[in-house]
């Protein structure tokens, strides 16, 4: 995994106060995944079946707001799962057979 520890924490830390009233988990996926690999921005993939679309997108946006204030100006792409039917997509099923679990709260915890 591509990431410094520095920032694996601060996403963690971030996601658990953004996330951490719902049952949720925070992936890594794409490039950064790979050590063989140079560069890319960083891919990640919430999964949060909890909220509607658009509350979870409100979410999702304070969380991307806050990880570029503490880890700086970054190539940030989130994806959200919100529902059994996200699973059929592309990019989200790539996600879920490459990518690495960062982190899952659970009512609270994490």
């Amino acid at each position: 995994m591509r990431l410094t520890e520095t920032q694996k924490s601060n996403m963690i830390d971030i996601f658990a106060q953004v996330f951490g009233h719902l049952n949720a988990e925070l992936w890594l996926f794409g490039s950064r995944v790979d050590d063989q690999k140079l560069g890319g921005d960083i891919d990640l993939l919430i999964k949060c079946y909890d909220l509607a679309y658009n509350e979870l997108l409100d979410l999702k946006e304070k969380y991307d707001f806050l990880l570029e204030k503490k880890i700086g100006e970054r190539k940030i792409d989130i994806v959200l799962e919100f529902n059994e039917a996200c699973k059929e997509l592309p990019i989200i099923k790539s996600a879920n057979q490459n990518g690495i679990l960062l982190t899952t709260t659970v009512n609270g915890e994490n």
